[in-house]
């Protein structure tokens, strides 16, 4: 069950994506929740915002990902 700020619960559905950016050498395997809800969102912090920095700039529909560094780059 997914909470929100109004205190409704949504049910959700967890899973786990491997995902491939065509920028990025390797995929990453990453969790990942899928609720029916009327909006679009991104939930959560957990792996991908950790191994990622991600720009938003709707108003000049820009979306950029870059990979984090790590100890072993």
């Amino acid at each position: 069950m997914l909470g929100g700020v109004g205190g409704d619960g949504r049910k959700c559905y967890f899973s786990s994506i491997n995902l491939k950016v065509d920028a990025f050498k390797d995929p990453f395997e990453t969790p990942v929740l899928f609720a029916d809800i009327p909006i679009q969102l991104i939930l959560g912090q957990s792996n991908f915002f950790i191994n990622f920095k991600v720009l938003f700039e709707r108003d000049k529909a820009v979306f950029k990902l870059s990979r984090v560094p790590t100890l072993e780059d």
